[in-house]
C-alpha cells in the first residue's frame, strides 16, 4: 500500500520513508477496517431555517461506526462534518441516550457495496450518512425516506442479527 504517489510536489525521502514504514506493519498492527455495526439518529433540530421545510422529526440525521468495539461520531453539517472518536460502549446504553433526547436510532450494519460509481449527488447529511453505511440508493435524497429505507433493510437483515 502506498501512501503518497511520488509527483514534484512530495519530498522523495518522506515517500519512501512513508512506504517502508507501511510495509514493515504486520499483521493486527494499526490495521484499518471497515465498521461492523452503524447506528443511525434521525434528529428534528434544523439549525438553518430551510431545513424546516423537511418532515418534524427527521431534519437531520448523523451515524455512529463501530469499528474494533470503539464507536465513532459521524455528523456530517452543512458547514461542515465533525467526528470523533467516543471509545467502547454497549450498543444499548448509546441507542438509549438518543432516543432519551427525543430522536430516533436505528441499528444498522453496513454493506460493502460494489465498486461503481454513484451518481453524484449534492452533499447533504443524508448522502453522506447513505455513504458511509454502503447504501446505494440513489432516490433516497431527505432524513425521513432514509429512515423508511432502513427501517425496510432493519425487517430484512438486523433484527435477526444479534451483536
Amino acid at each position: 500500500m502506498r501512501l503518497l504517489r511520488d509527483d514534484a510536489r512530495a519530498d522523495a525521502g518522506e515517500v519512501a520513508a512513508l512506504n517502508r514504514a507501511t510495509a514493515e506493519a504486520g499483521p493486527g498492527e494499526e490495521e484499518i477496517s471497515a465498521p461492523d455495526l452503524a447506528i443511525v439518529v434521525f434528529s428534528g433540530v434544523a439549525s438553518l431555517a430551510w431545513l424546516r421545510v423537511l418532515r418534524p422529526g427527521f431534519r437531520h440525521c448523523f451515524a455512529l461506526l463501530r469499528s474494533k468495539g470503539e464507536w465513532l461520531y459521524y455528523d456530517p453539517m452543512s458547514h461542515y462534518t465533525f467526528t470523533g472518536v467516543i471509545g467502547a460502549y454497549p450498543v444499548l446504553p448509546l441507542l438509549r441516550v438518543f432516543r432519551a433526547r427525543g430522536m430516533r436510532a436505528l441499528l444498522v450494519r453496513p454493506d460493502r457495496p460494489p465498486r461503481i460509481a454513484q451518481a453524484w449527488r449534492f452533499y447533504t447529511c443524508v448522502e453522506a450518512v447513505k455513504r458511509v453505511l454502503g447504501l446505494q440508493e440513489p432516490w433516497v435524497l431527505t432524513p425521513w425516506q432514509l429512515y423508511r429505507r432502513l427501517v425496510r433493510r432493519r425487517a430484512d437483515r438486523v433484527t435477526r442479527w444479534i451483536p
